[in-house]
């Protein structure tokens, strides 16, 4: 799935790139007032030291089991919540035998009649997403196998259209992901669309700032960050790329304003990253260390460019879940349900 993509897979593919950018010893704090996080260009990238893998979205349930990501014991709550649910079950029976793959015939989403509202059914939420199966994915394994559906990429993703109004795709997710949640005493927090600006900072001065399109809030502490765009990532190269640059941007920016603490030495961090590109939705696992909080927080010596000693920000990306698959959508439900029932990653 990375084919497509220029952007380093890994530190000895950074380390390639940023000799031709002559940024090798440098740090994204040598520079001051950088462009917006959805205005990345290359070399303030490849200072965010950032890394990523493209994996597809039936490998996400061996990854989290292997890294226990999401416990397997609140996968299984937020499977049986699921399974008892009424407009969840009607909500994946509404998806016909004659279910296709989301293409560019398709009709547009249609845009929403009003906000959400606490009094509006979860019928109305889930449907809001315009979502497609049977209910094979509520059984006793928390997550299901799926089958591999690849990304629209080239020509058929250059005729995938892009709907007009990005605001119109960021509230159909934000409604889906309340919808898991507005009757679950389970879920911690809420989805929210506030599109929370985070700031990377040199001392007081700041680097570049960075908004996202919705986030997972558990009281005053955001536990996921949400992007949404109108067009699909793989329609080009150049697209692929952009796209992950900022969402590279969001998520360093996120580490940056709220670093995780230290609880013992050589622990990894993960924090979640939900993306919906039109109709194909991703998530994005980043994990890092705390050398990488220390570079990104500008924090003592680790903040300099220091060659083969550099820690990276991993982002694994897993997708595309298709909102007209039952089957993705009814493993995506159980995940994104996981997560906030466990309060982030």
């Amino acid at each position: 799935m990375s084919a497509l993509s220029k952007l380093p897979k890994n530190p000895q593919d950074w380390t390639r790139i940023a000799q031709q950018h002559s940024v090798v010893d440098s740090s994204i704090h040598d520079l001051a007032d950088l462009n917006s996080g959805s205005q990345v260009e290359m070399k303030q990238f490849l200072l965010l030291r950032a890394v990523w893998k493209g994996r597809r979205a039936l490998e996400f349930r061996n990854d989290c089991k292997d890294y226990d990501w999401i416990n397997r014991d609140i996968l299984k709550k937020a499977t049986s919540y699921l399974g008892t649910l009424k407009s969840w079950t009607r909500y994946m029976e509404s998806f016909g035998p004659n279910t296709r793959r989301y293409q560019g015939s398709t009709s547009r989403p249609e845009t929403p009649s009003r906000p959400p509202k606490e009094d509006m059914s979860i019928d109305e939420h889930f449907g809001n997403l315009d979502l497609d199966s049977d209910t094979s994915s509520l059984n006793s394994d928390p997550l299901g196998s799926l089958s591999y559906h690849s990304p629209l990429s080239g020509e058929v993703g250059k005729q995938y259209q892009s709907i007009e109004d990005e605001q119109i795709v960021n509230t159909a997710l934000i409604l889906f992901l309340n919808a898991l949640t507005v009757h679950c005493d389970y879920a911690q927090g809420a989805w929210t669309l506030y599109r929370k600006p985070f700031v990377v900072k040199a001392s007081a001065t700041k680097v570049y700032e960075a908004r996202v399109d919705g986030l997972l809030r558990v009281k005053d502490r955001t536990c996921a960050i949400v992007e949404v765009k109108p067009f699909i990532r793989y329609g080009s190269e150049k697209t692929l790329d952009k796209i992950r640059m900022q969402e590279t941007a969001q998520m360093a920016a996120w580490i940056a304003q709220d670093p995780p603490a230290l609880k013992q030495p050589n622990t990894k961090f993960r924090r979640l990253l939900v993306s919906q590109d039109h109709g194909e939705v991703y998530l994005i696992i980043a994990t890092f260390d705390y050398q990488y909080v220390e570079y990104i927080c500008a924090l003592g010596t680790a903040s300099r460019g220091k060659g083969s000693t550099h820690s990276f920000l991993e982002m694994r990306e897993y997708g595309p879940f298709e909102v007209k698959s039952p089957e993705q959508m009814g493993q995506l439900g159980i995940i994104l349900l996981g997560a906030s029932i466990q309060g982030g990653l």
